[in-house]
């Protein structure tokens, strides 16, 4: 091998080297104030934030946070000894070096080999000296008496704060190589223009605004960057835009869902994370009819197999979910089911006869055999708290809906003879009378088919049996 090639064999290798040596992060610390103390560096996720790695620095104060691996994307911090705390933001650059002391950290780093950390430090000193400025121009317009004065101290208080924002936008626009610069764009509200008009200056349509609002509301935030999911900012827009942006109607949210899952399939963290995010929202959801997307959720994604961190058990639960939902969504038919209906002469009979009452079980009586406009379809218990509240106040409500063809249907679902003897001294006392009054003394079956797990629930119902509204006040 002649010498040319020698040196070019060995330059290979040198940058093989390089490249290898630079998949991993070294990321020196110089913190005068804290010498020989360890000092804890972590990341966001979401608005938590978790442990990455700990150091001890030497006696000069100097430590570095380094290892094989690199670093996720995203927003980290230093934890110090005295429960202070500075951020740093980590790229594709995880070889650089941090220099500050404890008399001023942010004001006093100095930064080294590191365009992304120079420019966020240098950010942040500058937002700081303005934003202080501005608030000690804002207290002298509070004491000052003189209106032209105390005009002049709020312009000036005001020009500050614009310089930020100012400053926000030059680096976004002179630096979009840098995440801090796509960070900072994905921490600004999209700008809504104004509502066209028509040649007499009237605005063509009124829910413009709203309508841009919604549809753009992502412009400056990319979902599908796994960096921003560590940083304090991306599970709240996500959340913002899931419960006040996008219109609470399951055909609106199942698109948005739809949507914000397939920009998040950049990454396997990122999708596992708002796939899992999504299900536990509505999964905890108390907004009626928020069980669709819960529904929707679990058939595409997991049932499918999307979902490949869900354990064979984890599929099988919420299997079941959807064996108890689905058929109780808004929109479907409810199903049918018989139960034994209880007279009001019978109810009467039972208090005055209390021999009798055992031998009282009632006749067959199927949901659909109520005819009217609408039914109120209600399952309670007699020793339940909030029905003790509930049953008695739709007693009083009775006659009216009956004048609107409204039908009451009331399960109790107490059974045996001591349930029995609870519902019938419930029901003459409250005088529960004219509308259905049913039970099930031999099987609890209809609970898992009406998604039954606690008490009142109640159904509204068309007079086609389809669900109107469910698990509502009376």
């Amino acid at each position: 091998m002649n010498t040319k090639n020698i040196v070019f064999v060995l330059l290979i290798w040198a940058i093989s080297a390089s490249a290898i040596l630079a998949q991993g992060h070294k990321i020196e610390l110089t913190l005068k104030g804290h010498e020989n103390e360890q000092i804890i560096m972590g990341h966001y996720f979401n608005k938590n934030m978790y442990p990455d790695d700990t150091i001890t620095l030497n006696k000069n104060g100097y430590g570095a946070f380094e290892a094989k691996k690199p670093l996720p994307g995203g927003m980290y911090i230093a934890f110090l000894p005295t429960r202070r705390i500075f951020e740093f933001m980590v790229s594709d650059d995880q070889y650089f070096a941090m220099q500050t002391d404890t008399t001023d950290l942010i004001g006093n780093m100095k930064i080294t080999g590191s365009e992304e950390n120079s420019t966020f430090f240098d950010f942040q000193v500058f937002r700081n000296q303005s934003m202080q400025k501005s608030a000690a121009l804002k207290e002298q317009a509070k004491a000052e008496t003189d209106t032209h004065k105390k005009d002049q101290l709020n312009t000036q208080s005001r020009e500050l704060e614009n310089g930020v924002n100012t400053k926000i936008n030059t680096i976004i626009e002179t630096k979009p190589q840098l995440f801090f610069a796509k960070f900072l764009n994905a921490a600004k509200e999209v700008e809504i223009p104004r509502a066209p008009t028509d040649e007499n200056g009237k605005v063509i349509d009124p829910d413009f605004r709203r309508n841009y609002y919604v549809a753009h509301y992502f412009d400056n935030f990319d979902l599908s960057d796994g960096r921003l999911l560590r940083t304090p900012i991306y599970d709240g827009r996500v959340k913002t835009y899931i419960t006040k942006v996008v219109p609470q109607m399951p055909d609106s949210l199942i698109a948005a869902v739809d949507m914000l899952i397939s920009k998040s399939k950049s990454s396997d963290e990122l999708f596992r994370y708002m796939v899992a995010s999504l299900y536990n929202h509505f999964n905890q959801s108390k907004l009626m009819g928020m069980d669709e997307l819960l529904v929707h959720i679990i058939e595409k994604y997991y049932l499918s197999g999307d979902a490949y961190w869900a354990s064979e058990k984890s599929r099988k639960e919420m299997q079941e979910i959807v064996v108890l939902k689905k058929p109780n969504l808004i929109g479907s038919v409810i199903r049918n089911n018989t139960f034994q209906r209880v007279t009001d002469d019978e109810f009467i009979n039972g208090a005055e006869n209390p021999e009798m009452l055992p031998a009282i079980m009632g006749n067959d009586y199927s949901l659909y055999s109520v005819k009217a406009k609408n039914t109120i379809l209600i399952f309670w218990e007699a020793d339940c708290s909030h029905c003790k509240k509930a049953l008695p106040d739709l007693g009083s409500r009775y006659e009216r809906l009956k004048k609107r063809d409204v039908e009451v249907f009331a399960v109790h679902m107490l059974g045996g003879d001591e349930g029995r003897k609870k519902w019938f001294d419930f029901t003459n006392k409250h005088e529960l009378y004219g509308w259905v009054n049913c039970w099930s003394p031999y099987s609890y079956d209809y609970k898992v088919k009406y998604d039954i797990r606690s008490s009142p629930v109640v159904y509204l119902l068309d007079e086609n049996k389809e669900i109107i509204a469910k698990r509502i006040g009376v």
